[in-house]
C-alpha cells in the first residue's frame, strides 16, 4: 500500500508513479476489468471466427449465387453474428467508462495509502462517479459530432468562394484550415483529458469536471501533451509487439497468394477460410488481457499527471496527501 506525498514530479516520476499504481490496483480494478473484458472479447472472437469460417465455405463460383443454399446459410449466419455483436458493442461502450472509473478510484485510494476492497469499489463506483463519467463521454461525443460537420461546411464554403479567384489559393486555405482544425482538436483532447479524475476525486458533475480539467491543464498544456505523447508511444509499441506474430503469419499467407490467379473466385474463399482459422476466440483472450493492462496503465499515468499538475498549482500543502471525496453522500 502506497502513501504518496503530492509534490511536483518529473516526467520519469510521473510514469514511475503510474507504473506502481498499475501493479497495486491489479487485485481490485484489474480483477474487475478482467471479469468485464474477457467474456466480451471471447464472444466477439467466436462471432468473427464463425463469420469468416462461413464465408470460407461458400461456393461463390455458382452462376446464380443468390439462389444457392450457401447464400441462405450466409444470410442466417450474418444475422446471428450481428445480433450477437450489437449487445457486445453496447456492453463495451458501457464497460469502457466504468473501467476508467474504477481504475481512477483504485489509483486514488492506493496513492493515499488506503485499502479499498472489491466490494466497496463496486458499491461506490456504481453511484455518481460512473454515471457522471458516462455522461461526460456523451457530452464530448456530442460536441465533437456537432463541431466537425460545422467546420467542414465552413471550409467547403470558403473554398467554393476562393475557387472563383484562385484554385491554388483555395487548396492552400483548405490545407491550413484542416491543419488548424486538427490542432484545435488535439488541444481540446489534451485539455479535457483529466475530466475523469476531476469527477472521481472532487465529486464534480460531468460538465464541471470538463471545465475543471481545462482550467487545470491550460497553464501546463505542453507538459500534459508531452506525457500523453510518451504514453501513446509506449502503448503503440506494446501493441505492435503483440500484433507482430499475427501480422507475419498473415503476410506469409498473402505472399503465397501471389503465385495464384487472383481473378479466380476461389482465392476469396481461401482468404476467408484462412481469416477464420487466424481469428479464433483464443486470439481475443490475450487481446483482452492487453486491453486490461493498457487501461490500467494509461489511466494511472493520467492520475499521476493530475496529482503533479495540482501540486504545481499549489493545491496541496507541503507533504500533504490528497483528501478524496469518492462516493461521499
Amino acid at each position: 500500500m502506497m502513501d504518496e506525498h503530492f509534490v511536483p514530479m518529473s516526467f520519469g516520476e510521473i510514469f514511475g508513479m503510474g507504473w506502481r499504481l498499475t501493479f497495486r490496483t491489479l487485485r481490485t480494478a484489474g480483477l474487475l476489468l478482467v471479469l468485464i473484458y474477457l467474456p466480451v472479447m471471447l464472444m466477439m472472437g467466436l462471432s468473427l471466427h464463425n463469420l469468416f469460417a462461413t464465408l470460407g465455405t461458400l461456393d461463390i463460383t455458382r452462376s446464380r449465387f443468390a439462389d444457392s443454399p450457401d447464400f441462405n446459410a450466409l444470410v442466417m449466419n450474418l444475422m446471428g453474428t450481428f445480433l450477437l455483436l450489437i449487445p457486445l458493442i453496447i456492453i463495451l461502450q458501457l464497460a469502457i467508462p466504468y473501467s476508467q472509473c474504477v481504475t481512477v478510484m483504485a489509483g486514488w485510494e492506493e496513492a493515499n495509502g488506503r485499502d479499498m476492497g472489491l466490494g466497496e469499489m463496486l458499491r461506490r463506483s456504481l453511484k455518481r462517479p460512473f454515471w457522471h463519467i458516462l455522461l461526460q463521454g456523451l457530452i464530448v461525443s456530442a460536441i465533437a459530432g456537432m463541431a466537425m460537420p460545422v467546420c467542414m461546411m465552413i471550409l467547403a464554403l470558403i473554398s467554393a468562394v476562393l475557387r472563383q479567384v484562385s484554385g491554388v489559393f483555395a487548396v492552400l486555405v483548405i490545407f491550413l484550415g484542416g491543419l488548424a482544425m486538427m490542432v484545435a482538436l488535439i488541444y481540446f483532447a489534451v485539455a479535457i483529458g483529466l475530466g475523469k479524475q476531476e469527477v472521481v476525486a472532487e465529486d464534480r458533475g460531468p460538465w464541471k469536471g470538463l471545465i475543471a480539467s481545462i482550467a487545470l491543464v491550460r497553464p501546463y498544456w505542453f507538459r500534459a501533451f508531452g506525457v500523453g505523447l510518451v504514453l501513446g508511444i509506449i502503448l503503440m509499441f506494446l501493441y505492435m509487439i503483440f500484433s507482430i506474430p499475427a501480422a507475419i503469419h498473415f503476410a506469409g499467407f498473402v505472399a503465397d497468394l501471389g503465385q495464384v490467379d487472383r481473378n479466380d473466385p476461389r482465392v476469396a474463399r481461401e482468404i476467408f477460410s484462412h481469416m477464420g482459422s487466424l481469428i479464433s476466440p483464443w486470439l481475443f483472450l490475450p487481446i483482452g488481457l492487453m486491453g486490461v493492462f493498457m487501461t490500467l496503465f494509461s489511466t494511472n499515468v493520467s492520475t499521476a499527471l493530475y496529482i503533479d499538475l495540482r501540486a504545481r498549482r499549489g493545491d496541496f500543502s507541503d507533504g500533504d496527501d490528497f483528501d478524496l471525496h469518492i462516493g461521499v453522500e
